[in-house]
């Protein structure tokens, strides 16, 4: 019984750093509460606008306001590398304020009087979720690096992105059947519902055994995490000054820059040309991008960990030694 107990806790633990089925699970769920915020605040309110006529620069001065904070990520990681609460592990406690935050303001759009008139709010609230968005995913990926072992991290990056586009995907499709049927404010609601039910994960899974589960439970500080843990912001500093001088970061920075054009240019265009132009309802507009999300989704998700697993690392990606600083440094430069 004991040793089939330690299994069972082993498979299915509390703990990340000791049941993989536990780390797969928790990030996948972390990644579709990323998910739903900006299927909603990024297609189907913009597809939403297009088919009530708002003017083009009307929703791309939306995209643009709300694409903002995805930029401060360079800031939230050293902040979160810095100051945390070890008892509660290096990067859990940052994981539960951000999505407690994101749920916060994910209703509060909801409240925004007649949205369709009212852009400034509407933008105001979108920029929030955004920023909030980007503070989760900061510390949910620097939670990832932490407790992923090596051999799972290819695996566990397709689930994750995987995951997080079938959420933006699910979330477009019904939150566009919602507010076309119950409202906007209904729909904002009954969404909700998910990430808040997704909140549950990172209350009720520790980094690491023995930590506590909430400030007011028991356990203490684990001791791997006391060791890794920076107390020095030039050390912070100077770790990430060194990887961002190298040329593969540099390289990696213009290629981002270069792709985060062009999807601005996809995801600002695509609606107004298919809604306003080609005459499309926005359901359908949701409907054949999530379907068409939804496929990509799968298909990276599975061939692309296998593929990085078969070929090795260095033969699919930019690899760039950030590791052994000990900190947030991939996740602030956008890895």
């Amino acid at each position: 019984m004991l040793k089939l107990k330690q299994n069972l806790n082993q498979k299915f633990g509390r703990s990340l750093t000791t049941s993989a089925f536990s780390r797969y699970f928790s990030f996948s769920a972390l990644y579709i509460a990323q998910g739903i915020p900006e299927g909603i605040t990024f297609f189907a309110i913009p597809a939403w606008l297009a088919m009530n006529n708002k003017t083009p620069l009307e929703i791309a001065s939306f995209l643009g306001i709300i694409g903002i904070p995805w930029s401060f990520k360079i800031i939230a990681a050293p902040l979160m590398d810095r100051f945390t609460y070890l008892p509660m592990g290096r990067k859990r406690p940052w994981v539960i304020l951000g999505q407690l935050c994101l749920i916060i303001s994910f209703l509060s759009i909801g409240f925004v009087p007649d949205p369709l008139n009212n852009l400034t709010g509407l933008s105001v609230i979108g920029f929030l979720i955004s920023l909030f968005g980007a503070f989760q995913d900061v510390a949910t990926d620097g939670m990832a690096v932490d407790v992923i072992p090596d051999n799972e991290q290819a695996r566990a990056n397709g689930l994750m992105w995987g995951t997080k586009i079938i959420g933006t995907s699910l979330s477009l499709m019904v939150g566009t059947a919602l507010i076309n049927n119950i409202g906007f404010k209904s729909a904002i609601a009954s969404l909700s519902v998910a990430i808040v039910a997704i909140m549950m994960v990172p209350i009720y899974f520790t980094e690491r055994p023995g930590e506590k589960t909430m400030p007011w439970t028991k356990g203490q500080a684990n001791k791997k995490s006391k060791q890794t843990q920076l107390k020095s912001w030039s050390q912070i500093l100077k770790s990430l000054y060194r990887v961002v001088k190298l040329k593969a970061s540099i390289v990696f920075g213009i290629a981002s820059f270069i792709i985060g054009i062009m999807y601005g240019l996809m995801d600002t265009l695509f609606p107004i040309f298919t809604v306003q132009e080609l005459g499309w309802t926005n359901t359908s507009f949701s409907n054949v991008f999530s379907i068409a999300s939804v496929i990509a989704g799968i298909l990276g998700m599975f061939t692309g960990g296998y593929l990085v697993d078969y070929f090795g690392k260095t033969k699919n990606v930019i690899t760039v030694p950030w590791n052994n600083c000990n900190c947030n440094i991939g996740i602030c430069l956008g890895y």
